[in-house]
């Protein structure tokens, strides 16, 4: 009997606690089945050694592991935010760099915050980061994307999976893109293997000739009007 066949005649009783495949006979093998508790057992080292497969339960294997905190991102109203920071007020604004000021706050609830407020000019609207999230994905830099002080409370292997997923969602042509339960899919199993995102719809590119102008891909999504006859 070989080892998979050992370890099926053990999974088809609830009582079997431990299989092993053994050499009982010359040139032949046999399966070792325990029920209840390991008993006569032994340890052998070198060629003589054989090795016993016990069955286990789920939550059993988890406890050596590193537990993996699920990751609750909140997100705040702007009133809520201006409030905290006294509607934006210069006494609240501790420094300004290109992209806008950065201001202190402080909650309802106590907690302190910092808030960067992007200016018309910065060149940090909902396009540009779209496009500098499929650029940093393409050079090998997608956890640029996540804040630096998140760093030690997360998994960088989740937040490149999230990245790619959402890049996958938009893709420029809508027959690649994922089904919302293949999403869920991707997102819940990490062994699934999942494919490289093509290019976006939305990416926006500069062109290479000298007057700086720049081409744009076509935005293919449709709108369906509903009228009455």
């Amino acid at each position: 009997m070989t080892l998979k066949q050992c370890e099926a005649e053990c999974l088809k009783n609830c009582s079997c606690m431990a299989y092993s495949n053994s050499d009982i006979r010359k040139g032949g093998s046999g399966c070792l089945i325990w029920f209840g508790d390991l008993i006569d057992i032994r340890e052998f080292t070198g060629d003589a050694a054989t090795d016993i497969y016990i069955r286990m339960s789920a939550s059993e294997l988890g406890l050596d592991r590193k537990k993996e905190e699920d990751l609750d991102l909140p997100l705040f109203d702007l009133a809520i935010v201006a409030s905290a920071t006294n509607n934006f007020s210069k006494a609240n604004m501790i420094g300004k760099g290109g992209f806008g000021p950065v201001y202190k706050g402080i909650l309802s609830t106590g907690q302190e915050i910092a808030v960067k407020r992007l200016s018309n000019n910065s060149g940090q609207g909902l396009q540009e980061f779209k496009n500098k999230a499929w650029l940093l994905w393409t050079e090998d830099k997608a956890l640029e994307l996540m804040d630096q002080c998140l760093k030690d409370s997360c998994v960088e292997s989740q937040v490149l999976r999230c990245i790619q997923v959402g890049l996958l969602c938009v893709q420029k042509c809508s027959a690649d893109r994922p089904t919302m339960s293949s999403v869920v899919f991707m997102l819940g199993n990490e062994e699934a293997v999942l494919p490289q995102p093509k290019q976006p719809g939305f990416f926006v590119d500069s062109s290479s000739d000298g007057n700086g102008g720049r081409c744009q891909t076509e935005n293919e999504v449709t709108v369906t009007r509903l009228e009455a006859r």
